[in-house]
């Protein structure tokens, strides 16, 4: 920009200055395009990890059991807490709330394809058979992390809420932080 006294500014200086402005401000927003996306995809890809973690209560029925003196007696098998990961991927911290006494199931981490099986004990039983008498499968509530410690919560009809990050406390059992 040539300043001679008296001139000001010329329409190809103002041009260029329009012109660097545009560019600064298209730059800026092509960033925050290219975040808002990345962002989309990330939280895409763990909802389809959640979406793969199941929890049921599995009841069987009746069974055969065989008693040490090698006669067979028929015996209800008791109900099961199951969380099944079906992911790529592991998930961790999962809770598990039982039925009767309010007391929770906890599983540290449940690798990717496998499943965690607890049975009920006997005041869950009692509770979930007057309830469900007939019921093979029962849809469970439980709550988990997934592989980027995004706390998922699954309702007792199957719905998946959450996805928000958490930052889990840091809690001492028998002396060890976990």
């Amino acid at each position: 920009m040539a300043l001679i006294p008296g001139n000001g500014p010329t329409p190809a200086d103002w041009l260029g200055a329009w012109s660097t402005f545009g560019a600064a401000v298209g730059t800026v927003g092509a960033f925050f395009t290219g975040l808002s996306l990345w962002w989309r995809d990330r939280r895409r890809l763990r909802r389809a990890q959640a979406r793969l973690v199941h929890g049921h209560i599995l009841h069987t029925g009746t069974g055969i059991a065989v008693s040490q003196g090698g006669s067979g007696a028929s015996a209800r098998t008791p109900p099961k807490y199951v969380i099944e990961n079906n992911s790529d991927e592991p998930i961790y911290r999962v809770t598990v709330q039982q039925v009767a006494d309010g007391d929770t199931i906890f599983y540290q981490l449940v690798p990717a394809g496998e499943k965690r099986e607890t049975s009920m004990s006997g005041a869950d039983k009692e509770k979930f058979l007057q309830k469900h008498p007939k019921a093979t499968v029962v849809p469970l509530a439980f709550s988990f992390a997934d592989s980027s410690s995004a706390l998922w919560k699954r309702s007792q009809g199957g719905r998946l809420h959450g996805g928000w990050r958490y930052r889990w406390p840091r809690k001492k059992l028998g002396g060890e932080i976990h």
